[in-house]
């Protein structure tokens, strides 16, 4: 049986959810110029950036409560990657991208 670890959701997304408000987002893809259908792709995995700087820092993100305390922190200390090295897609190209990343294509 699996272990709680008292986490109802991955650490990521209560940075997401926060940091999304300041996402400068455009109005048509950076590949193709399309407007339908446009997510936000980050050069930098978050998830990789947020385990890498919890585990350098000493910080439990394993509970609702632990990630909600520093990630105001994390969010100031990578502005960067959250804001500035990010295009905008649509979700063919950002699908396209992320399976020759990952070497499926």
């Amino acid at each position: 049986m699996a272990k709680n670890t008292g986490n109802k959701r991955i650490p990521v997304k209560h940075v997401r959810d926060k940091a999304k408000a300041a996402y400068d987002k455009k109005d048509h893809c950076y590949i193709c110029g399309t407007g339908e259908d446009l997510e936000l792709h980050h050069f930098h995995s978050i998830t990789i950036l947020l385990d890498v700087w919890a585990k350098v820092n000493k910080y439990d993100i394993s509970t609702d409560e632990g990630i909600l305390a520093v990630r105001d922190e994390f969010i100031a200390e990578h502005r960067t990657e959250l804001y500035d090295l990010v295009r905008t897609l649509c979700n063919k190209h950002h699908v396209n991208l992320h399976k020759i990343k990952n070497g499926m294509v």
